[in-house]
């Protein structure tokens, strides 16, 4: 199989898709159409064409992540049935919800993003589902866990036991504990643990502040010996359910024999840090797949730099990113897919960020999302990027 990068672009320029090998990162997609059940099925089919212009099909994907907006009376459960109505029958993937206030395109409701895997000739890989008992029952082809090849999918999660009522309703660390038992779960059914997690994306319900963002960082770093996963934390208003404080997913890699797989850290001395130790690190390298931390622009403390400035932490966060993926021996053409995620207020002046991200990404061929939201985790911060890659070549990547 090719090991050159296919990008897909649409006639203004605008990447629609990457695809190295086998995996294909599709870009952030709106569409027009009534509500959400409307943007949704027209979503689904402008993913449908994308993929299929890059030689595979809605059956090869195995993760779909849908950003939707918030509106009064919005049941999740409903979205993800929606989806789930526009999917073949006979495939499994899994499946992430983020709920936002608004998307940037202010008559958008919906916005969808997807990685797919499959074979030289189009066709999905085999796969193996998983559905766990422990947590709430996703709607059919949606799945809590799924394993393609040597990575090892899981849907993000919210503290919700099985019949649907909310553990520990309200209370951030506990939820996130109950969260991380069913995360757990779920890589047990693959013969993973926690050592094989490459990636955790973490959207908890709060504002701006450390009040808000330590108590569940610290609740989930305490699964991880150092050095752990890429980690992306992000501040949402609320969930779905006002008790749902907390919704985790993450990405978990493992040799065909049930072997942990080698990898590589980077973490850069003199650039950013929280302002309270975590195991993670700026970005690692396993098995020819590159995984970042969400990058921004901090002081070695946990401070902003650039506060309030958009335009200037989207180029310093681009840069920072440029800096990790030096570090692990990639190049930035190496980057598949980044999300941008700004502040948009009054105080930005609501800068065009997608055209910024296009400036930094357009000239490396890669697939694109970015959502708006009132705030992040550190007051002045308003941009954190988060990164998905995969190097050209998939030796001399690893720790020894």
């Amino acid at each position: 199989m090719s090991d050159e990068k296919q990008v897909l672009r649409d006639g203004a320029g605008r990447v629609l898709a990457v695809r190295r090998r086998g995996m294909v990162w599709a870009s952030g997609i709106t569409a027009a159409g009534s509500g959400h059940a409307g943007q949704i099925a027209a979503c689904v089919e402008a993913l449908r064409e994308t993929l299929d212009r890059v030689g595979c099909g809605l059956e090869a994907l195995v993760w779909l992540n849908c950003f939707y907006r918030l509106d009064e009376g919005t049941d999740e459960g409903e979205i993800a049935r929606m989806l789930a109505t526009h999917l073949p029958g006979e495939m499994a993937l899994t499946l992430g919800l983020v709920p936002v206030p608004h998307l940037d395109d202010a008559e958008a409701c919906v916005l969808i993003e997807g990685v797919a895997i499959c074979g030289a000739d189009g066709s999905p890989v085999p796969s193996l589902p998983f559905t766990s008992g422990a947590s709430l029952p996703l709607p059919a082809p949606f799945v809590h866990g799924l394993r393609a090849g040597r990575m090892i999918f899981v849907s993000s999660l919210g503290p919700l036991e099985p019949d649907g009522t909310v553990a520990h309703p309200g209370n951030l660390a506990e939820q996130t504990h109950q969260v991380m038992r069913q995360i757990g779960t779920v890589l047990g059914g693959f013969g993973a643990d926690w050592g094989d997690v490459v990636k955790m994306n973490r959207w908890y319900s709060g504002a701006v502040g450390i009040e808000d963002f330590e108590p569940g960082a610290l609740a989930c770093a305490s699964y991880f010996a150092e050095p752990g996963p890429s980690a992306t934390g992000l501040p949402v208003p609320r969930h779905a359910r006002e008790d749902v404080t907390i919704k985790l997913s993450s990405i978990a890699m493992l040799g065909e024999e049930g072997q942990r797989l080698p990898r590589k850290h980077a973490w850069i001395e003199g650039m950013w840090d929280w302002h309270t130790p975590l195991p993670y690190k700026h970005g690692l390298v396993c098995d020819g797949m590159v995984f970042l931390t969400g990058q921004v622009m901090l002081s070695t403390k946990g401070e902003a730099i650039h506060a309030h400035n958009v335009a200037a932490q989207v180029t310093g966060s681009f840069a920072n990113m440029a800096r990790v993926m030096d570090a692990l021996g990639c190049g930035r053409d190496e980057v598949c897919r980044v999300l941008t995620v700004h502040v948009d207020s009054e105080e930005t002046g609501r800068p065009d960020t997608a055209a910024l991200q296009e400036r930094e990404t357009g000239p490396y061929g890669i697939a694109t999302t970015t959502v708006p939201l009132p705030f992040l985790a550190y007051e002045g911060m308003v941009v954190e990027i988060d990164t998905f890659g995969m190097v050209a070549e998939r030796s001399g990547h690893e720790d020894s």
